[in-house]
């Protein structure tokens, strides 16, 4: 088990075929041998190192037990920085992000020359073709037919 890669400033840990790291508060689990993904609190997590650490204690060979304690102190390394970022289902975090919240929805602000389209507007002499007889109709455009009359 060793630190894989940095992203975007997060390390992601490796074990066998599993790499996770600490992003938004969770863990984030990617496991390699079918592909999936999944996100653990960071307090599961760290029932799940401690776990570890004692299935380390029970090993008989020292190479498995060093690689499972090595596990162990990682996983415990990568909850303390979910942890640090802050755990999205603490009610503190919960309130500082419904503090900084947007208080109404998206908005899209149309720009004020498109309101004006249409011949002999504000201006602006803008005459659009008509469309294809075919549109009109409900029928079939072909591109190469839509030009001939």
């Amino acid at each position: 088990m060793s630190v894989e890669k940095v992203v975007n400033g997060r390390k992601m840990y490796r074990h066998k075929q599993q790499l996770y790291g600490a992003k938004g508060g969770t863990i984030l689990i990617f496991d390699e041998r079918d592909g999936t993904t999944a996100t653990c609190d960071p307090n599961e997590f760290l029932l799940r190192a401690e776990a570890l650490g004692l299935e380390a204690a029970r090993c008989v060979y020292p190479s498995e037990r060093k690689e499972l304690e090595d596990a162990a102190n990682e996983m415990e390394q990568c909850a303390a920085e979910a942890a640090a970022q802050g755990n999205p289902l603490d009610p503190a975090v919960q309130a500082y992000y419904a503090r900084h919240r947007s208080k109404c929805g998206s908005k899209i602000l149309v720009g004020a020359g498109t309101a004006k389209l249409g011949p002999g507007v504000g201006g602006n002499n803008h005459k659009l073709p008509p469309p294809p007889k075919a549109l009109l109709k409900g029928g079939v455009l072909i591109p190469g037919l839509a030009g001939k009359k």
